[in-house]
């Protein structure tokens, strides 16, 4: 009688079980989560291959997640990105010429690139110059001229109580002439 070593018999019965697997059995085990993408694991690029939303050419999101598997979470071309300008003086108006796109502004960035000049915090959109006649470096309270940078002859102070004498301002040295300088 002629025995079969085990060895063999267990070699001979699994043989055939490779060629029972179909080609859509075998797309199915190496894409679980049926985006239509292979799983790295099996040689694929799809970086995670139990979420269906993330695979290659997927549109980026603001999620932290990599969605499009390039490597990058939240990248500067996520469709949720926004672009966060420079606010140097802090005056809440960012610098238009120096901006970062992201999903969350960066320290020390703003929404808006509307800022006229951003190193100093009188000049921006909206901002209010005052007259000063006098040259004493205190504005008139009336005739405030709203614009983003300071015409010729205007600043950003509206303290002066006389602006027609440049040694009347807050602050000055009080005299004995009558008058409040």
């Amino acid at each position: 009688m002629f025995v079969i070593p085990n060895v063999y018999l267990w070699a001979f019965l699994l043989v055939p079980a490779c060629f029972w697997v179909s080609s859509d059995d075998w797309a199915s085990a190496t894409d679980r989560d049926g985006d239509g993408y292979t799983d790295v694991a099996f040689g694929g690029d799809d970086c995670d291959d139990a979420n269906f939303l993330v695979h290659p050419g997927a549109p980026e999101t603001c999620n932290v997640l990599d969605d499009d598997c390039d490597g990058r979470i939240d990248a500067d071309d996520s469709d949720a990105a926004s672009t966060w300008y420079a606010d140097q003086d802090g005056d809440g108006y960012g610098d238009p010429a120096n901006s970062q796109i992201t999903c969350d502004p960066p320290a020390g960035h703003v929404a808006n690139g509307e800022d006229c000049d951003d190193s100093a915090p009188a000049e921006h959109p909206g901002a209010t110059w005052y007259p000063d006649a006098d040259g004493d470096g205190f504005g008139e309270r009336a005739g405030g001229l709203p614009s983003c940078e300071p015409p010729a002859g205007y600043i950003a102070d509206s303290t002066d109580c006389d602006d027609t004498d440049y040694t009347v301002y807050p602050g000055a040295f009080e005299l004995c002439n009558a008058e409040d300088d």
